[in-house]
């Protein structure tokens, strides 16, 4: 037999972006010598396999092929109408459908038959194909030329700035416009590292969005802006930042989020399609520190007698300050008590110790604070790290008689040892800004009665000076950010040697100071 079929479209031979079914017609019929007058046949459609856009409507498919048995007549052509329905996807490429044909086995089942038809394959046309355009409303070449521009701004302002511990949520507005012809499937591709999650998958009338997961826990959030993408549309991207934390291995000092736009026209802007969004992370955290002297005027004497005192019990108050947005983990407490007075080379005297330290914390954390307790070191000359200007404004503030008369016991005297006082703070989450997180009490006994008398034969005022300073340890990276800057003060204590009526309380925040 010499089979001949044809394949060709019902309606038009060109589909447009509102399509969403069609029909293609199949003819087929035979001709040959001492040929039965119906042959049972098996049509194979296959039906748009690179894209899956379309399927026939009233028969499943095993990978986009289509099995139908019919009957062709000899020399009597038939037709028969094949609907197929539009699934959508791209609508600039070609829709391509084909056809082949094959007999219906009918061969015995043991030797050979003489009577069977068999396809002659020279003679015979049997397989056909047909390509559908799409109506692009792209001018008369039906090539669509876009030019497409991308625009990034995000609520951080023009910085990109982000603090970290601040607010949650950055919005993103990617506007996206088309100077020229429709761009079809137009897409913009975001995307976001794994610490980097949306609040919610966006989607409008002008576009749709979905997430797909890529490598190393990212997400990629791909949004069709309309097929086709005419004139403009804004991306609104709501992203949550509450799992970045001041230290990470993925991340320092910024983030990349980079975002594209693809289309399946011709883009004759491409060089303005991506864009690589750089948030720049911000620690914004710092301590300060202000100090507190209980009574800050004492006598030499008793208030009932005219007996110099041997030991006289002061307190000094150092109150820590957590400012700024970023939270802490840990900061550090530093004060510098004088201790020891180097009388000569080879002769040391004890003039003052530590009788006890107090910490205080201020935070809803449950624990005892008098299971906390303060490391205590002894420090020479060569260890001493104090600021030497702190003590300068406060020797600089007394005028000229009184500096004659007043003896300085201060860790920047070269001939006063001196004990560091180190209190590790942990710093809770909840910290407001600002907020005191801690207080330290020291309780410090002066022995007077072991002040050498040649010190104090034309002193009759002795000025006692600790001095504090914070700062952040951890996280590193805050600290170094807000310095490990150390934040000092001055706490001083006076002693007269003529008895004063009352003591007096104040606040002395002497001085505070950055490094």
């Amino acid at each position: 037999v010499e089979v001949n079929i044809s394949l060709s479209s019902v309606d038009s031979a060109r589909l447009n972006r509102t399509t969403t079914n069609f029909s293609i017609k199949f003819c087929g019929y035979y001709d040959g010598y001492m040929v039965p007058t119906a042959l049972r046949v098996v049509r194979i459609f296959r039906i748009d396999e690179a894209y899956q856009r379309a399927r026939l409507a009233t028969h499943a498919n095993v990978n986009g092929t289509y099995q139908l048995e019919d009957v062709l007549y000899y020399r009597k052509v038939l037709c028969t109408e094949i609907p197929i329905v539009m699934d959508g996807g791209t609508k600039t490429e070609p829709l391509d459908i084909s056809v082949s044909l094959k007999l219906l086995n009918n061969e015995p089942l043991v030797g050979f038959c003489r009577r069977c038809p068999r396809i002659n394959q020279k003679r015979s046309i049997i397989e056909k194909s047909l390509r559908l355009n799409f109506e692009l409303d792209c001018g008369p070449d039906n090539v669509c030329h876009s030019n497409l521009t991308l625009g990034v701004s995000t609520s951080l302002g023009e910085s990109n700035e982000y603090i970290l511990g601040n607010r949650n949520i950055v919005d993103i507005s990617i506007d996206i416009r088309n100077y020229g012809e429709p761009g079809y499937d137009t897409r913009v591709r975001v995307l976001l590292p794994e610490f980097i999650v949306l609040t919610r998958v966006p989607s409008s009338a002008s576009y749709q969005c979905i997430e797909e997961p890529v490598l190393n826990g990212s997400v990629q959030v791909i949004c069709e802006l309309g097929n086709p993408f005419r004139v403009q549309t804004t991306l609104k991207l709501e992203l949550d930042m509450s799992q970045l934390t001041t230290e990470s291995q993925f991340y320092a000092d910024s983030i990349d989020v980079p975002i594209s736009l693809t289309t399946q026209s011709r883009n004759d802007n491409d060089q303005n399609a991506t864009d690589n969004l750089i948030i720049h992370l911000v620690v914004d955290s710092a301590l300060n520190i202000t100090g507190q002297a209980k009574d800050n005027v004492y006598s030499y004497f008793s208030t009932s007698e005219e007996n110099k005192l041997e030991i006289i019990q002061f307190d000094h108050i150092y109150g820590v300050q957590k400012l700024g947005i970023t939270p802490i983990q840990q900061a550090i407490l530093i004060v510098l008590v004088p201790t020891h007075l180097r009388k000569s080379k080879n002769e040391i005297v004890e003039i003052a110790r530590i009788n006890a330290t107090t910490v205080k914390f201020f935070d809803s954390i449950n624990r005892n604070d008098n299971d906390y307790v303060c490391q205590i070191e002894r420090v020479e000359e060569k260890g001493k790290k104090i600021m030497e200007r702190d003590s300068n404004i406060l020797t600089q503030s007394l005028n000229v008689t009184l500096k004659n008369r007043a003896l300085f016991l201060n860790c920047e005297n070269v001939a006063i040892d001196c004990v560091n006082v180190t209190c590790l703070i942990d710093v809770p989450k909840e910290s407001v800004n600002p907020s005191v997180i801690a207080e330290l009490k020291l309780t410090i006994d002066f022995l007077l009665k072991d002040v050498p008398d040649d010190f104090t034969t034309s002193k009759d005022i002795i000025y006692f000076v600790s001095n504090g300073s914070a700062m952040i340890t951890h996280p590193s990276r805050a600290g170094g950010k807000s310095g490990m800057r150390r934040n000092s003060t001055l706490v001083s204590t006076q002693f007269l040697g003529t008895p004063v009526s009352a003591p007096v309380a104040s606040w002395v925040i002497a001085v505070s100071v950055l490094v």
